[in-house]
Order: C-alpha cells, then structure tokens, then sequence
C-alpha cells in the first residue's frame, strides 16, 4: 500500500480477502482493488498457465463512517478464520492482522495504523480492540455481517 492509505485490518482467506483501509479519497478503493486484482490474476494466470478468474465474486467494498462501527468491522475481519473453521483461536491464524491489533505483536509486514479520532488519538489499537470487546460483551453484541 502507499504510504497515503492507511491499512487496518486485514485477513487472507482461501478464496477471498478482507482488507479495512482509509484512501484520500472514498472511490479511490474500488479502483485500485480492481486494478491490483487484475495484475494479481494476469500473474497468476501467466505462472500457472491458467486462464480465467481467480476469485469466486467481485469485490465490494462498503463505507464505515462511526468510528464504533469501524471497530466491530476490524474485529468481523479478523474473526473470520475462527468462523470458517481455519481454527479456533485468531491468533493461530498467521494470514490476518489480529495478533498485531489484539495482542500487540511486532511485524516487519503490517503495522497497524492508529484510526481513532479524538481522545483515542495515539492510543495503542490493542486498547481500543480490547474496548471494543468490554462494550460487546456488556451490550451483547455479537458480530456484525457486512460486505467490508
């Protein structure tokens, strides 16, 4: 990603992704997920000697405005190996940004980009995740469906 796109969460599944991420610019996101992903595809398609579509739909991607929401979305998508049966704890899961935003873990890949505004500015993404999960709890919230 460049460095004027801030990536938040992510997770790489088998036969889709799940990426959470700010642009400058709202409509700058489905036009660089389609471009990168018709690079990616024509590279695939060129190594394996393969032609066709590599996932099973077209990307999507929705706005989060409540910076609540954005949370609950960060925590759908980095539960998502746990709900497709990849395993039982997220953080066993290696293909996904839950062990940096949950448990505070370096990595020299991913590094996690502080996205909550006012009073939480500069406050570690392992405080508000763990927040986020306090609230749920007490609101019995449990999850959210979203296309994000």
């Amino acid at each position: 990603m460049e460095s004027d796109r801030a990536l938040h969460a992510y997770v790489l599944m088998t036969n889709h992704v799940h990426l959470l991420l700010t642009p400058p610019q709202p409509q700058d996101v489905p036009r660089r997920i389609i471009s990168r992903g018709c690079r990616y595809v024509q590279y695939i398609n060129k190594i394996y000697r393969r032609t066709g579509r590599l996932w099973d739909t077209r990307s999507k991607s929705s706005r989060v405005q409540a910076h609540h929401y954005l949370l609950l979305c960060q925590r759908y998508i980095e539960l998502n190996p746990v709900r497709a049966a990849r395993v039982d704890d997220p953080a066993h899961y290696r293909w996904s940004s839950y062990r940096v935003n949950a448990l505070g873990a370096c990595s020299r890949r991913f590094i996690a980009q502080r996205w909550r505004p006012g009073a939480a500015v500069g406050r570690p993404p392992t405080e508000a995740y763990k927040e986020t999960k306090a609230q749920q709890a007490v609101a019995g919230v449990g999850g959210v469906h979203s296309t994000v």
